[in-house]
């Protein structure tokens, strides 16, 4: 079986990651795919995420995150 490999970026709100993902992942072709995370955990939480920190705390979006992530 073919090992998968990825490529997490990580950072503050604001600073580009999904477009430098978005860029990346059309360079590399078929090899990698890019994920928005957000939208991921939007799915799993059937809420926004604005939503989930005004409903739930940013403990839940945190655990959320580390469980779409891992």
């Amino acid at each position: 079986m073919e090992k998968k490999h990825s490529i997490a970026l990580i950072g503050f709100m604001g600073t580009g990651k999904t477009v430098v993902g978005k860029n990346l992942a059309n360079k590399l072709n078929k090899d990698y795919k890019f994920i928005e995370t957000d939208e991921i955990i939007e799915e799993m939480a059937g809420k926004s995420i604005p939503e989930i920190f005004r409903e739930d705390g940013e403990n839940r979006f945190r655990e959320l995150e580390i469980r779409m992530v891992t």
